[in-house]
């Protein structure tokens, strides 16, 4: 199904999109395809198929939504930022978090576990990255950005 998605993507029309950006999205959505694929393998694991985890909060019992400062906290930050908080809350942060969770509390361990778990640390850090090379931007935007140098001594 992944190839398929992935093929079928790449034949369609590219509309607005350069085939740098095509490129991009295709190897996004193998990685994301390959982290989808592995957590249903997890799924099937006898340590993990068996273990029933306790219900946290009884239904009924949420707090109720405080009201925010959704109009300020929407402006701060580009659409670039926040798709890249999105991805990193939503998808890679989570995976990463399974992961490590499965790795440590219940001892499930394998190369390709380590593996994944090694690439979704490296895919947020680079996130993280990515999201600090765009604000720097923003806040300079005169191009030129302050150049970071580490020395030793």
């Amino acid at each position: 199904m992944l190839i398929v998605l992935v093929l079928g993507r790449w034949l369609m029309p590219k509309g607005d999109m350069s085939r740098d950006q095509l490129s991009q999205l295709l190897m996004v959505y193998v990685g994301l395809g390959a982290d989808i694929l592995d957590i249903f393998e997890t799924f099937r694991d006898s340590q993990v198929k068996t273990n029933r985890r306790p219900k946290v909060q009884e239904e009924g019992q949420s707090e109720p939504a405080k009201p925010g400062r959704a109009g300020w906290t929407m402006s701060c930050c580009s659409s670039e930022v926040w798709s890249l908080l999105l991805t990193v809350g939503l998808q890679d942060g989570p995976f990463l978090i399974y992961r490590l969770y499965l790795m440590i509390s219940e001892r499930v361990l394998s190369q390709k576990m380590v593996f994944f778990t090694c690439k979704n640390i490296l895919i947020v850090l680079l996130e993280v990255y990515r999201i600090c090379v765009v604000l720097l931007e923003q806040r300079n935007p005169g191009g030129k950005t302050e150049s970071w140098t580490l020395r030793m001594e």
